[in-house]
């Protein structure tokens, strides 16, 4: 119930800022907390293709497919956030938690 209420807010709200990157990121968190795995991935997507250089929402990706299961996937996300940001400690605990190779910045 709750999740409907703040999904119509949401999209309501983006129906006069589409292009606000920020909202489709909150969308994506609230989609994901409710196990709407697909339709936070299209949320995430959907601030990229506004603000492609954001490091949060590939973080947030990364996210998204550990949830799934597909921990090369989401390392992957987690790498291109260390990309954007090579100090983003979330996206560098995220790879060491998944054993994957992180070499920081010397």
């Amino acid at each position: 119930m709750a999740m409907s209420i703040f999904d119509r807010l949401a999209k309501q709200y983006l129906e006069t800022a589409p292009e606000n990157a920020a909202i489709w990121v909150q969308l994506g968190h609230a989609y994901k907390e409710v196990a709407e795995l697909d339709l936070a991935e299209r949320s995430y997507l959907r601030a990229l293709s506004i603000d492609p250089v954001n490091p949060d929402t590939y973080l947030q990706l990364g996210h998204v497919e550990k949830l799934r299961g597909d921990s090369l996937q989401a390392a992957a996300r987690y790498r291109k956030a260390l990309g954007i940001s090579p100090d983003c400690m979330p996206a560098i605990e995220e790879c060491r938690n998944l054993d994957t190779q992180y070499d920081s910045p010397t």
